[in-house]
């Protein structure tokens, strides 16, 4: 494999791809698959965010340039194009980066990016600004449900009253009941356990 993730062929994306899922991709091979992805700018998105968590993993000293130089290949780019990175992001627990990408009025347009804006916001302790955020904006992608939800650990967090979690969390079990959501009304007992 090592062959071939070095040949440039056809199939060295690939290559690479499974050497960095390996958990025992050792250093110098992960400093040598960093240059050659240097030498594959088009490659998607999607494969060379495998490749570079790959790279993470055997290399944790160099987070910080790593996701850097990942961060500025996005640079210029229109925001459609950087939805796989966002994503990324969320998964690396880069919130902060997440949030400087990915603006309130971007991410209330999708499920797909909601989700992550309102892990990085909870990871923030945005709290306020996500309970703003969902307050007024009338068509939220996700269930009202979650939403809900999302408002009674917001509430929670910024010390209201147990009644006002109480009633977020209230509405949120009404809600999910009815659409018969097993996994969010869970999510909605295990929050009021925790509460």
């Amino acid at each position: 494999l090592w062959r071939i993730a070095q040949s440039g062929g056809p199939e060295t994306v690939n290559a690479m791809r499974v050497l960095a899922n390996q958990a025992h991709l050792t250093v110098p091979r992960a400093i040598a698959m960093r240059k050659l992805l240097e030498k594959l700018p088009e490659t998607s998105d999607e494969r060379r965010l495998s490749i570079v968590s790959g790279i993470l993993r055997a290399l944790p000293s160099e987070r910080e340039s790593i996701i850097g130089a990942e961060a500025a290949r996005q640079h210029g780019r229109p925001f459609e194009e950087t939805a796989t990175f966002i994503r990324w992001l969320a998964t690396n627990n880069e919130h902060e980066r997440l949030l400087a990408l990915l603006p309130a009025n971007q991410a209330i347009r999708s499920a797909d990016l909601f989700l992550p804006y309102v892990a990085a916001m909870e990871h923030t302790r945005r709290w306020k600004e996500l309970r703003d955020l969902i307050r007024k904006t009338p068509s939220i992608p996700i269930p009202p449900a979650n939403s809900a939800l999302i408002l009674a650990r917001c509430a929670y967090s910024l010390k209201e009253s147990s009644e006002i979690v109480r009633g977020h969390l209230l509405d949120g079990l009404k809600r999910a009941w009815v659409t018969r959501d097993r996994p969010t009304t869970t999510s909605i007992g295990n929050a009021a356990d925790e509460f």
